[in-house]
């Protein structure tokens, strides 16, 4: 029987699985420092993955930032508990939307 909090997914939650390496091209799913430039869907570069924070560095900037684990909760239909997921805010950049893309081009 597979695990049910592996399966349960919510809109804007981060998938309970993530495969990163170095040299990976990632998108970010949150806004963590407009002033840095690190917002949602900007490209950045995984330089160097560790147990609490993930370095990355913007190709567009060539500025290096380390990213934390972020905690995500969220409450699966008809349950009456809380799921907490504590993973990067990252996710594979294969390509963007059009409109996924507004607002990073300067």
């Amino acid at each position: 029987m597979p695990d049910y909090l592996v399966m349960s997914t919510h809109p804007n939650t981060l998938p309970h699985r993530l495969d990163l390496k170095v040299g990976a091209v990632c998108a970010i799913q949150r806004n963590l420092s407009v002033e840095k430039g690190l917002v949602r869907n900007a490209r950045v570069c995984i330089m160097s993955l560790h147990r609490r924070f993930v370095e990355v560095h913007i190709p567009q900037t060539e500025e290096i930032h380390c990213l934390p684990r972020i905690t995500c909760a969220f409450n699966p239909p008809c349950s009456s508990w809380t799921v907490n997921r504590k993973q990067f805010p990252l996710r594979p950049a294969y390509a963007t939307t059009f409109n996924g893309s507004q607002g990073l081009m300067s």
